[in-house]
Parts: structure tokens; sequence; C-alpha cells
């Protein structure tokens, strides 16, 4: 369906990637993966030809077509949400319109020769149409829309709807539309645990060509039939899948290192080798051309060794764990006869919830339901309509919201980080390097940094402070795979209690309570992630 040979691409002076070749069959589920900032992105807009390389030849199967899932636009009028997804399907509707005015002449008497060739005619717009499933095109608009949480939302004016809402839309809109090749740029971003589910089942039951990139590690595990790594400008290809692709990694990484040392004793060995004959060479009398001449050939030997590149692990960003405050009361947080609200909107009905000391708990539910709002509750930043709340007694609480906020965006890295610490100038850089930020890269503003760093910041600002309570809202949103590894054994580590707001299924798997939020109530399911859905799924309850 597609194949890429020797690719190159070059932006603002700096290399992305150089003679990347690879080749997708159709039908194919394919994860493009990397670090952040290894040319993922950049990738995909020259595959949709957003970009122009400077070396290679893309090349598709004939007639295909390539869909990118982008920002999205707002449209030049006024529409509902529907008709901006049916606009997606502009082609079949202008089919289907020409069909029915040709079942209208059909209806009038004509000439035999008008009559077959309308026929033949009519004949041809109706292949198109069953091919492209247009009979269905209004019903795949309705299940995908309600696979998104959608479905409320389509008489809604489409300017009226929200950041996340809009997001969720454009990929409702190129999963509606009749591209072969679908490129998803991190599609999971702004879904529920819900719609996540429903995207892998979605995916996995299509005929389309897809290649996806996403930090999710289970929806890649779910999805992905082989991987292509991008990595310090290089493209490897990986025919397995997600968990397969980081097993397979491993022993390629370690095998690598082995022939590194092998060879490096060898070159070693053979300069010694060379240093010696010359030394020989050197003390007869006269000067020895022989052993001269051997010295020579070795060190020609030694020029035309291709030599074996380190191995190098993508860099771990995060590379300390959390510093703990001992003990404070068992009881760490008490809600009797709790209601929320959010305005005049209720979001929650008469919440019992008692954590105890080194409870780790995910807190799971639909996108709007109310998940951060209780964590600003708990941490006292909203109050509750009705009941009561009660924190225990020497509680150090660490907080990270969706936003991941540092600061004023004049400062630099180093400058946030030694007021949130009140660090010295050469205890904070220090410090930084631990978690990633070396160099020059401590002089960044903060208002360029990616969702990613800023994450990673605040984490590493935590992880210095003594606490016993980490309350985290979507803290693996922007972090890479690697990131994860480490904020994953980081708070493996941790001692203390754990309340965190994720849609993040291997995250969850971490945790030894769910409390799942809809229908204005909270149920609470000892266990993690997978116990809690399949006792909800199975409608039991603990």
């Amino acid at each position: 369906m597609l194949n890429v040979h020797n690719l190159t691409l070059n932006l603002a002076g700096n290399s992305i990637f150089k003679n990347v070749s690879f080749f997708i069959n159709e039908g194919e589920k394919v994860l493009v993966a990397g670090p952040n900032g290894s040319g993922k992105s950049s990738l995909f807009h020259v595959l949709a030809g957003l970009l122009e390389p400077e070396e290679g030849t893309i090349a598709v199967n004939k007639g295909a077509t390539i869909g990118l899932l982008k920002q999205i636009a707002e449209p030049k009028k006024d529409i509902t949400l529907y008709e901006y997804l049916e606009a997606s399907l502009e082609s079949l509707i202008e089919i289907q319109k020409k069909m029915k005015e040709i079942e209208a002449k059909l209806a009038e008497p004509m000439i035999d020769e008008e009559l077959t060739r309308l026929l033949e005619k009519y004949s041809e717009y109706t292949e198109i149409f069953e091919r492209n499933n247009g009979y269905q095109m209004h019903t795949l608009i309705d299940e995908i829309c309600n696979g998104l949480s959608l479905s409320h939302l389509q008489n809604q004016p489409f300017s009226s709807l929200s950041g996340g809402e809009k997001t969720k839309a454009g990929l409702a809109e190129i999963l509606i539309r009749n591209d072969d090749i679908i490129l998803l740029d991190e599609p999971t971003n702004h879904l529920d645990v819900h719609a996540i589910e429903w995207l892998e089942s979605f995916i996995k039951k299509s005929d389309k060509t897809i290649l996806f990139t996403t930090h999710d590690k289970t929806f890649a595990n779910q999805t992905a039939m082989k991987v292509l790594e991008l990595d310090d400008g290089e493209l490897k290809v990986w025919p397995y899948g997600f968990n397969e692709f980081l097993k397979k990694r491993e022993e390629f990484i370690v095998a690598q290192f082995e022939k590194y040392e092998e060879q490096q004793k060898k070159i070693q060995k053979m300069k010694e080798s060379i240093a010696q004959l010359r030394d020989w060479a050197n003390r007869s009398n006269p000067p020895s051309v022989g052993l001269h001449r051997r010295a020579n050939n070795m060190e020609k030997a030694l020029k035309r060794i291709e030599i074996i590149q380190k191995p190098v692990k993508t860099e771990q960003k995060l590379k300390s764990t959390f510093k703990e405050a001992g003990v404070g009361s068992k009881d760490i947080v008490n809600i009797e006869k709790g209601v929320i609200a959010q305005g005049s909107t209720i979001l929650y009905e008469s919440i019992n919830l008692n954590v105890k000391h080194k409870d780790r708990i995910g807190i799971v539910g639909r996108n709007g339901v109310g998940k951060t709002t209780l964590i600003k509750c708990i941490i006292g930043e909203k109050k509750l309509k009705e009941g009561s709340i009660k924190l225990g007694e020497n509680i150090k609480v660490g907080y990270i919201d969706q936003k991941s906020y540092v600061g004023d965006s004049d400062q630099t890295i180093v400058q946030f980080f030694k007021d949130s610490l009140k660090y010295e100038e050469g205890a904070a850089r220090n410090t930084l390097a631990k978690y990633g930020f070396y160099g020059s890269s401590v002089f960044k503003k903060l208002s360029v940094l990616s969702g990613g760093e800023r994450i990673r910041l605040k984490l590493s600002i935590l992880m210095e402070k003594k606490l016993n309570v980490l309350i985290l809202d979507e803290p693996t949103n922007h972090l890479d795979i690697e990131s994860q590894d480490v904020l994953d054994n980081s708070l493996k580590e941790f001692k203390g209690t754990i309340i965190c707001v994720s849609h993040d299924r291997h995250l969850l798997e971490k945790f030894n309570k769910i409390l799942w939020i809809e229908d204005r109530k909270v149920t609470e399911y000892v266990g993690p992630y997978s116990y809690a859905k399949e006792k909800k799924d199975g409608g039991l309850r603990r």
C-alpha cells in the first residue's frame, strides 16, 4: 500500500531523519515509535504531502489516498457538529445526489439510447457508492460519535465545542472519511478510557491501512502489528507487536553492546601491536624496514574496520525517586455524604469515601463527569455542596494538574526550579541534570517547553520535596514511553498514598483501588483497572 525509499528531511538547518526506508502492506496497523522530538509528526507531514523532503520517494497504490489527523480548522460558516462530520463525506453525498437525479429522470419517458446511457451512468455511480459503504455512511457517523462520546453534541454548533471536543471531532472526521491510508498522530489525547477502548476495537476491525503514534502502552500493544522506530535520525523496522518489539529491542541493544565491547578490545590490541612493532623497528640498528612495513599494514587494516557504534538506550528523562516525609495519619481523606456540584449541575451525590495510608487509588470515568473536580475538593481548591470532607494530620501533599502549569513564562527552567525549592544555583543545576535537563537546556524559557518537558519539570520538583501523599491528574499525558517507565518505577518506590486520575490503563494496573465515576455515583473496586472493568461489565460490585 505504501513504499518509502531513502527519505531525508531537514528543517531550519537541522537534520530530522536521513535515508528512511520502509513499506506498509494493505490493512496493516503500524506504530511509529520514538522519543519526543525524534521526528514522528514530521514523518507524517511528509507522507501527507504537507512537508517536502530533501531526498527520497513515496509511492502509494494507484488511486489510494492518505488522510492525516491534524489541527482542527474552524468551519467557514456556523454549522453543527453533525454537519461538520457529514462534510467529510462530501464526495459520497455528491454521488448520492447524482443517483437521485438519475432516478427522477428515469421516471420520465425517453428514447432507448438515452435510457441506456442513464442506466450505465447510474450503475457506475451505484458501484462507487456501494464500494465506499455509502448506504452505511450515516450509520458510521452515529457509531463513531457514540464511541467517542460525541452523540449528545451532534446538534450543537461546532463553534461552541470545547478544545478537547473539537480534537475528538477531528478524530471522528478522519475515521469517517474514506481514505485508504490513515495517519493518526496521538489519537488517544483527550480521550477517556471508554473512548480509547472503543478506538482500539474500531482500528482492529478496520480494513484500512493505519499508521499511528501514541504514548499509551496498552493501546499500542492492542493495535500495532509492527513498529517503525525513529531515533537519532534513523529508522528501524520491527515486524512485531509492541510488547514483542520492546523485548526484541532490548535483546538487540544487549547484543550490539557485546559486539561493540568485543570490537573495542580487538582495536586496542591492534593499536598496542602497532606501537610495539614500531618500537622494535626503531630499536634495530639500522631501523627495521620490515617491521615498519608490518606496522603500516596493520594500521591500514585498522582504518578499514567498520566501527560499531556504542548503542545508547533512549535517555531516561527522570532518574530519581520521591523523597518522603514519613508516615502521617492513617486516615488520609474521609468524605461523608458528599455532594459535589459544578455551578448548578450536581456531579456526585452521597459520596462516602475513606482513603487510607498506602492506598494507591486510580480515578476513572468519562470526560466531563467531574474527576478533576473531585480532586480539587480533596486539595481544598473547591468546596463540597453538601457533606463533610476531612484530611488526616501531618499530610504533605504533592499535586500535579493536567495543564502542568510551571509559573511565569519569562522564567527559565533553572530559575523556576530554584524558586520552587529554595536551592542555590549550583545545587539546582546539579539536581536538574538528574532529571534530564543538561547544560544550556536549563536556560530555556518556560514558555517554549513542550508538554512532556513541563510534566518532567513538575515531577522533578515533587521528587525533591518530602511528601507522603501524591495527587496526580493525568500524569502520563505528553510523557514519552521511556519517561513513563521511570514514572512507573518512581511511583512503585513511593511508600506513601497515591490518588491519580488517569486514562492510562498500564498505569491503572499498578493501583490497588479504582474509583469508577458514572451516573453521579462513585463505585469503589478493590483491585487494579482490569479487575474493576471485569466486575463492572459483569454487573458485580465489590
